[in-house]
């Protein structure tokens, strides 16, 4: 059996700097074998951009509540971040009170 997703977000946001894109997909397969063994697959994806306006003061945000703070052309605050993970189980019953399990899994995020 398996099941798959994947999604897509993307704004411009409500303020300037102030957008935001998000990819994520996600894929779970398993197979039952001959043998009565039974493999699960698990897998992730997700990369995020996210702008980040910074807060305004109640006078800025009186003048103009859009606004970004005037150090972000200087700094350009955002956040990046990409993740994959992975893994795999294994098992099978060995009588009708036990089971061999095994499992591995890895993962990789850049921030």
């Amino acid at each position: 059996s398996y099941v798959i997703s994947s999604s897509y977000f993307d704004t411009d946001g409500y303020r300037e700097h102030s957008g935001a894109e998000k990819v994520l997909n996600n894929a779970k397969l398993s197979w039952n074998l001959d043998d009565g063994s039974k493999i699960n697959w698990v897998t992730n994806y997700v990369k995020i951009h996210a702008d980040d306006p910074q807060g305004l003061t109640h006078d800025q945000w009186n003048t103009n509540p859009k606004q970004q703070v005037p150090f972000l052309k200087q700094f350009n605050v955002r956040k990046d971040i990409e993740q994959t993970q992975t893994g795999v189980t294994w098992s099978k019953p060995i009588n009708d009170k036990n089971e061999l399990y095994a499992m591995a899994y890895l993962g990789n995020r850049q921030v």
